[in-house]
């Protein structure tokens, strides 16, 4: 998909990778972007700074909780309203705080169920929300993680929500939703990358030794920009097939093998 002209709706966009890809996607051409979170103040000033680059109303904000389900689905009948159309969709937004891993579980995998139910309901070609004729289709990327492919036994809520991400882009991505909804369904698994995700993690496990391991076994990673990830996005919805799973650590992006992180199947582009 060329990303000229589409609507995307980004989860988590403030701020972080969420910001990194909207920058990437209005710098292709794209005719809008909606940054979604809950935090107005955060929201208002990403959406001012894209607006400043990119031009008036490239970028909006809309408030909302993902694990809410009446307002995640207002975003997208907002932007269907204003924009008559939604094309992408990054289910970005997640947290890394197994101390709460009750609201963890519910934003990091009921946050990109909700999303993708959404996008079938108001993006797919099946669809009669606010298209007589059925919708666009489209893309809808999943933040993953490298730790939904592998182990971290310090943060083992965290990496257990992040593998139950690639189970939804398998199950949704087949082709028995992609052929009906033409929608492609894509999991995206950033290696170490500098957020605050990353900043805080070893304060928000379930004890401090647990946070040391996390933060140990961090560390042995490499670390990337935000702004690659971005690019990663762009690629991902220009050339991704549904229901694969990509890989994005230290500025490479493969297309990986489930479960074995370690087979990758083949090198496609390095963003270095």
């Amino acid at each position: 998909m060329n990303p000229q002209g589409k609507v995307a709706i980004i989860t988590g966009g403030a701020t972080g990778i969420g910001l990194a890809a909207a920058t990437e996607i209005l710098q292709q051409g794209a005719h809008k972007v909606v940054l979604v979170g809950n935090i107005v103040r955060d929201g208002t000033e990403a959406a001012r700074d894209l607006n400043r680059e990119f031009g008036k109303n490239k970028a909006i904000f809309m408030e909302a909780d993902v694990t809410k389900m009446d307002q995640f689905e207002d975003v997208f009948k907002e932007t269907i309203q204003y924009f008559k159309r939604v094309d992408i969709l990054f289910n970005n937004a997640g947290i890394m705080d197994d101390r709460h891993w009750e609201r963890e579980v519910d934003l990091n995998v009921g946050g990109v169920v909700r999303g993708i139910l959404l996008a079938f309901k108001y993006m797919g070609k099946d669809s009669k929300c606010g298209h007589p004729s059925g919708g666009p289709g489209g893309i809808v990327i999943n933040n993953a993680d490298v730790l939904g492919l592998q182990a971290i036994p310090g943060a083992p809520i965290y990496s257990t929500t992040k593998h139950a991400v690639i189970g939804a882009v398998k199950n949704f991505g087949d082709s028995y939703h992609s052929q009906r909804t033409g929608i492609r369904v894509v999991g995206l698994c950033p290696g170490v990358t500098q957020t605050n995700l990353v900043n805080y993690a070893a304060d928000k496990q379930l004890t401090p030794e647990f946070g040391k391991a996390t933060l140990d076994a961090l560390s042995q990673l490499p670390s990337q920009r935000t702004e690659i990830i971005g690019r990663a996005v762009l690629y991902l919805i220009r050339y991704a097939a549904s229901a694969s799973v990509w890989i994005i650590e230290d500025s490479d992006l493969f297309v990986a093998d489930i479960p074995d992180r370690k087979n990758v199947s083949s090198f496609v582009v390095s963003f270095k």
